[in-house]
């Protein structure tokens, strides 16, 4: 199971795998903050009591999650200074993420301006955008008004 969870002002993906008692945590900070950090503890020992919570709550069995293998899988990295970016590299882990897939050939910090413009293209155009208004400000985009009003907003 796949969960996209924003927590501390950063966006994780956690990945519970139930037939090896595994949770594998993507996390593009890391270096940000160092391994075994206190923010790298709170995630952990958060996600693990949440989910337990939950997962009671729905009515499952006790499936033992404090007993699971919890570890920050190795994924590219951001710079401290780009940390608002961990949404962008979130969306790609999770279209991305194998167990057996090396993520580092997946994305790069160079890429992250490029996957914005495709998760707001992608999102403009789907199917389920119920509204015109957004695809026409993308379609109609004066870069001339936007640099004289908003761009020191």
């Amino acid at each position: 199971m796949y969960f996209p969870i924003l927590f501390l002002d950063r966006w994780y993906v956690v990945v519970v795998y139930f037939s090896s008692r595994k949770i594998a945590i993507l996390d593009c900070c890391t270096l940000c903050y160092g391994g075994g950090s206190p923010i790298e503890k709170a995630v952990r020992d958060e996600f693990v009591r949440n989910l337990s919570a939950i997962w009671k709550e729905s009515g499952h069995p006790d499936s033992g999650f404090h007993g699971y293998r919890v570890y920050f899988a190795d994924v590219p990295q951001q710079h401290e200074d780009l940390i608002n970016d961990s949404g962008i590299f979130a969306m790609k882990n999770l279209e991305a993420w194998a167990i057996n897939v090396d993520m580092m050939d997946k994305l790069n910090e160079a890429d992250i301006c490029h996957l914005r413009i495709k998760y707001v293209n992608d999102m403009l155009s789907s199917p389920f955008n119920s509204t015109d208004e957004g695809r026409f400000k993308v379609q109609e985009f004066d870069e001339v008004v936007y640099e004289k009003y908003y761009k020191s907003a």
